[in-house]
């Protein structure tokens, strides 16, 4: 009977321990972030590796939890995306700084940084299959925006790097396998609307000549010129558009 009982009770330690501990991807991603000096150093120019291995066992952790059947937002915890958010500023400031630097452990600064980039952009166009995709343009709004603060106000012989750096990152981006469908605009939901009445439809037919031509021209603003709205509506082309509209003018 005791040592039944004693059965028993490990199983409920050994569960209770089972579902407090951490999935390796949150713990990989939080000793990366709080990482610093020889071992960030280490971390940055290994970055390709620690990337593919934290991919792997995010996709791993959605298999085994079964999550996913379930809607994107929901599939990682709120510290973990918060993390990835950390992380992706750090690396920004690495691309910036780093740079300048020509030799660090033997490591040319440009040749570093680009690498970086690179194994960064991958990351983020592999996040846009396992995350929220929501969540995943915010990420790549905030390095858009810190690159193009870089670049209209830092120094003008950087310029052409960072602008490398961005057009890189954005290239391997849209080589997403759902490209087509990333930039394609969510439609507006339309309640049904009751039967209309005799009266309803004879206004809307008075009006209707004077509309028509306003909405027309409208949907064809909306449809066809570089708007913020337009951008929104269509997130990568729209960013692609948007810096060769500020290269040629």
């Amino acid at each position: 009977n005791e040592t039944s009982q004693g059965i028993i009770k490990d199983a409920a330690y050994s569960t209770k321990t089972a579902q407090q501990r951490k999935p390796l991807h949150e713990v990989l991603l939080f000793q990366w972030v709080v990482s610093s000096g020889a071992t960030r150093d280490f971390a940055f120019g290994n970055s390709w590796f620690f990337f593919e291995l934290l991919i792997k066992t995010m996709g791993h952790y959605l298999h085994m939890t079964n999550r996913f059947s379930i809607e994107r937002r929901h599939r990682f915890s709120y510290q973990f995306c918060d993390d990835i958010t950390t992380l992706l500023r750090l690396i920004i400031r690495e691309l910036l700084d780093r740079q300048h630097q020509t030799q660090r452990n033997g490591i040319d600064g440009k040749i570093h940084c680009t690498q970086l980039n690179t194994s960064l952009a991958f990351f983020i166009n592999d996040c846009l299959t396992l995350m929220d995709r929501g969540f995943v343009f915010s990420l790549i709004k905030i390095y858009c925006k810190e690159f193009d603060l870089e670049i209209t106000h830092g120094q003008p012989t950087d310029t052409s790097y960072y602008i490398s750096l961005k057009l890189d990152f954005i290239r391997i981006i849209c080589s997403h396998e759902h490209y087509i469908a990333l930039n394609l605009p969510l439609l507006p939901t339309i309640p049904p609307s009751p039967s209309p009445s005799i009266g309803s439809m004879q206004s809307y037919s008075s009006n209707n000549n004077t509309t028509n031509g306003n909405h027309q021209r409208t949907m064809t603003i909306q449809q066809t010129d570089l708007t913020y709205e337009y951008r929104q509506e269509h997130y990568l082309v729209g960013i692609i558009l948007h810096d060769l509209q500020n290269v040629l003018s």
